[in-house]
């Protein structure tokens, strides 16, 4: 009888030290999973936040394309706070750092009270801040004043009394009209580089723009500019340069809330003003081979919006406005406010002004500036913050994970 009640004995310790071990191993395998799960699941909140870091890093450079420090944030992802940084490596060409190629190093980190894990993504970008940007050449003459950075897939050629505040680069030479000047004398806190890798110059829809568009999600066409003449009368000693100027000019009707103009025949007369509050489009119907004026222009367009795109060559001659004036009060002075751009070339002279032509960018298939007296282009950074419809000068590649420590 003792015998066999230990015999049960026996066989419940056994069974309970088996449930036991089968309760422990459940648990433990449970526990792993959980861990393994919450790995993975931080993991995954880890790569959202290293691609968020690059698209942390691409904001400041909208903001401030010289950015170059290490930039961090934190944000929740998953109900879990996550960590962001995000690095700019320059890209280097044949032994050159390159100014405008970059790639982007972000980092994702998920902190937790079992398992931390990181990520890393990178993404290599192609920023475009540029004052004057061609396709192929820039021709910068003596006394022009240029705030901000020059780029050309040709040769930049700098007159020897010209000045560039910003970094002046090209595919291929970068060098001053006179042999005896040293390029690099023409140059303020910038830098030269003529081995920078060719950039693609964005291409531009019209469509978007002419004949019909779309603005704050409402419909509009485009409207041909009004013209008048106006008369020029002497001014005591000074003779009228002509009898008259043709002026050019618009004024919106409902259907056009862009005020986007357009020319409906080749400019007239020997001296002509463009007075416009908006966009002037010279389309691929213009009727000649390339937008041509003397005279005066001043165009001011809607925030975000171009001042002048053209399918034809662009030749301007500015006059002096101040002096123009004295003919006729109600003209205006040159001032371009915003992007000029031609997917032709654009060739701009200044004669007998000493004024502020262009606040924006300059953008052709070629860039010739020549001018008699001093005239000044600045770069506005709102072109790289908030592009006009159909641009972007931030060209980004695809991304991909770096397991570089």
């Amino acid at each position: 009888m003792r015998s066999s009640s230990g015999s049960v004995l026996l066989m419940a310790l056994i069974t309970s030290a088996i449930l036991y071990l089968v309760a422990v191993t459940l648990l433990l395998l449970t526990m792993t999973e959980v861990q393994i799960s919450d790995f993975e699941s931080r993991s995954t909140q880890a790569l959202y936040a290293a691609e968020s870091s690059v698209t942390l890093g691409l904001s400041y450079l909208r903001r401030e394309h010289n950015y170059r420090a290490t930039a961090s944030d934190t944000m929740m992802i998953g109900g879990n706070p996550a960590l962001l940084s995000v690095e700019f490596q320059p890209g280097v060409f044949d032994n050159v750092t390159a100014l405008y190629h970059l790639t982007l190093q972000g980092s994702g980190a998920v902190p937790g009270p079992q398992v931390s894990t990181a990520r890393r993504v990178e993404q290599d970008i192609v920023i475009k801040p540029f004052v004057l940007f061609a396709e192929d050449s820039v021709t910068v003459g003596d006394n022009c004043r240029i705030t901000g950075n020059v780029h050309g897939n040709g040769p930049v050629t700098l007159g020897t009394e010209s000045a560039v505040e910003g970094n002046v680069s090209s595919a291929v030479l970068v060098a001053a009209a006179d042999d005896a000047v040293d390029a690099a004398d023409l140059v303020s806190d910038g830098r030269l580089n003529a081995h920078e890798p060719e950039l693609m110059v964005p291409a531009l829809d019209f469509a978007l723009y002419y004949p019909t568009y779309r603005f704050h999600g409402e419909d509009g066409i485009a409207q041909p500019l009004t013209v008048d003449r106006v008369a020029l009368s002497d001014d005591g000693p000074d003779e009228a340069p002509e009898a008259e100027i043709i002026v050019y000019s618009g004024i919106p009707t409902s259907d056009n809330p862009a005020k986007i103009f357009y020319p409906q025949a080749p400019l007239q007369g020997p001296l002509t003003a463009i007075d416009l509050d908006g966009t002037l489009v010279i389309p691929h119907d213009y009727g000649a081979s390339a937008f041509s004026m003397t005279g005066l222009i001043r165009i001011t367009p809607e925030e975000n919006l171009p001042a002048i795109i053209s399918a034809h060559d662009i030749e301007l001659t500015l006059m002096n406005g101040e002096w123009l004036k004295k003919f006729a009060n109600s003209l205006k002075k040159n001032a371009i406010s915003g992007l000029m751009y031609s997917c032709c070339d654009i060739t701009l002279s200044g004669k007998d002004t000493t004024e502020k032509l262009i606040s924006g960018s300059v953008i052709g298939r070629t860039i010739a500036l020549s001018t008699d007296m001093i005239f000044r282009i600045d770069y506005d950074t709102a072109l790289l913050a908030a592009p006009p419809p159909g641009l972007d000068f931030l060209e980004s590649g695809a991304w991909r994970e770096s397991f570089s420590p």
